[in-house]
């Protein structure tokens, strides 16, 4: 059987149209897709957030990133504040003393460990840095507790202090 040149171009013309248009199944189908990648997407994005101390423990190089969109992550749970220093004299040798507290912000007790003081000059340049036990019981979480530690004979151009928690290595 011949099949006449109009029957054969309107079946093309037909299968133009259809390629054009596509079913409501289609359009609900791409709509469905859009919906589920914006959900993954989102979750996602919560999780990494949510558990960005696990991310930073598994990719440390990540620490910067969240530092940098004001998502600072906090390994220790444990957050050092109210840090001052003043130099003293104790007979004739100078001390200085510093003083701070340790705060346990996470949601368990938390065992306080050696904790580090570094000593800088006017141009933020390190001088001098020790290691100390605050001796400091184990804190349930939200509480408090005060530390000091004093060192004799500081160097004269110390003008700022840090305190952290000492890194594993020299606990």
């Amino acid at each position: 059987m011949v099949t006449e040149p109009a029957a054969h171009i309107a079946m093309a013309d037909i299968r133009e149209k259809r390629k054009g248009h596509k079913s409501t199944a289609d359009r609900i189908l791409q709509g469905l897709g859009l919906v589920l990648l914006l959900l993954l997407l989102a979750a996602a994005g919560w999780a990494a957030v949510h558990y960005r101390q696990t991310v930073v423990r598994l990719w440390p190089g990540s620490e910067r990133l969240y530092s940098s969109v004001g998502l600072p992550v906090n390994l220790t749970g444990l957050e050092i504040t109210n840090v001052d220093f003043r130099q003293e004299l104790q007979g004739d040798v100078p001390v200085l003393s510093v003083t701070g507290d340790v705060v346990n912000v996470s949601d368990r007790d938390q065992a306080i460990p050696k904790l580090r003081v570094v000593l800088r000059d006017v141009s933020s340049r390190e001088l001098y840095r020790w290691t100390f036990d605050p001796q400091i019981p184990p804190l349930r979480p939200g509480s408090q507790s005060a530390f000091d530690t004093t060192l004799p004979s500081p160097p004269p151009d110390a003008r700022s202090v840090d305190v952290t928690v000492a890194p594993e290595d020299a606990r």
